[in-house]
């Protein structure tokens, strides 16, 4: 993708089913109790952006935040990618902030689980 703009539109939807396997395996990882690892939430954030194909080769991620709506538990999920906010280019980069908003599948009003990822996006000219 040669320029990216902000936008209310999603630029990928994952539907994804998340498993106590999923859990267990992220708590391994992380350290943290295998019944609720917070540390979920940055799988679902990967799965949805591999899943889009959108980060361009050469794009470095500067930050991520979480914020859990709900005690984290296994289910099927949708996560929204938008892009909420680009800087202006410059000589090589621009920063790109990709928010996720994760639903469960039988409810898409009630988030579970909004992020936010800043990346520095490769200039492509």
């Amino acid at each position: 993708m040669s320029s990216i703009e902000p936008g209310r539109s999603a630029v990928h939807i994952e539907d994804d089913d998340i498993t106590a396997a999923d859990f267990a395996a992220c708590a391994a990882i992380s350290g943290e109790a295998p019944e609720a690892p917070l540390g979920i939430a940055f799988v679902i954030a990967l799965r949805a952006l591999l899943g889009s194909k959108l980060l361009p080769d050469g794009a470095m991620m500067l930050s991520h935040r979480v914020t859990w709506h709900e005690r984290p538990r296994p289910g099927r999920y949708r996560t929204e990618m938008t892009i909420s906010e680009v800087d202006a280019p410059r000589t090589r980069y621009q920063r790109v902030v990709i928010a996720y908003r994760t639903t469960p599948d039988d409810d898409r009003h009630r988030s579970v689980i909004t992020q936010e990822q800043e990346v520095l996006w490769p200039v492509i000219a």
